[in-house]
């Protein structure tokens, strides 16, 4: 095993070079683009081991998913978001965890 420093910009290259691998959606891609940002500028990497596609491909696969207006829970989840803003959301939402991002008429939810 290695140690590798690198600088915030080109972690959130990598990330973003895999969810465009997942989707050419801009809309969708904006908003990974500033969960992974929040991310980064929390520390949430900051000595730990990253293995760029385990951590793209379950948020991805996995966790996360795009509720745009009109889905089911939309208009929860912006109630939600317009009362606190981004994050945890899992007392007043079922099954959504929390809100990671918001753009266009969506949100980037994790369960």
């Amino acid at each position: 095993m290695i140690t590798v420093k690198m600088d915030e910009e080109t972690l959130l290259e990598m990330l973003m070079a895999r969810v465009e691998y997942w989707t050419d959606d801009s809309d969708v891609q904006a908003l990974y683009e500033q969960m992974y940002e929040l991310y980064i500028d929390g520390g949430c990497f900051d000595g730990a081991e990253l293995d760029i596609m385990q951590i793209v491909d379950n948020d991805y696969i996995n966790w996360c998913s795009v509720i745009s207006e009109g889905e089911e829970q939309y208009d929860e989840i912006k109630a939600i978001y317009d009362e606190q803003g981004l994050g945890d959301c899992s007392c007043e939402i079922s099954g959504i965890s929390f809100i990671e991002a918001a753009g266009n008429d969506c949100f980037l939810v994790r369960y």
